[in-house]
């Protein structure tokens, strides 16, 4: 099954707290195993979602190196994972 995220509804833009951190994907990837079991199986979700992930303020390109802001990333996978189950069930 291919699945885009060209037909998710437009979420707003995401402004990071002040507390907000930006750490290099493959810290956080390796943070998450029981989401992300390899470094591929993330690099597979990003692409499959980049618009939505960038739209929610999860991602950062700082001097050409992707990082990923994770309270942001988390809650865009829980949203994605929600649309993803009921788009399955419906």
């Amino acid at each position: 099954m291919h699945t885009q995220d060209t037909a998710a509804p437009e979420a707003p833009p995401v402004t990071p707290g002040a507390g907000a951190r930006a750490i290099v994907w493959q810290s956080y990837q390796a943070e998450r195993p029981e989401w992300f079991r390899t470094p591929e199986a993330f690099q597979w979700f990003k692409r499959q979602h980049q618009a939505e992930l960038t739209r929610a303020g999860a991602l950062a390109v700082i001097a050409g190196r992707v990082f990923v802001v994770p309270d942001a990333f988390d809650a865009a996978v829980i949203a994605i994972g929600r649309r993803l189950a009921a788009a399955r069930a419906a």
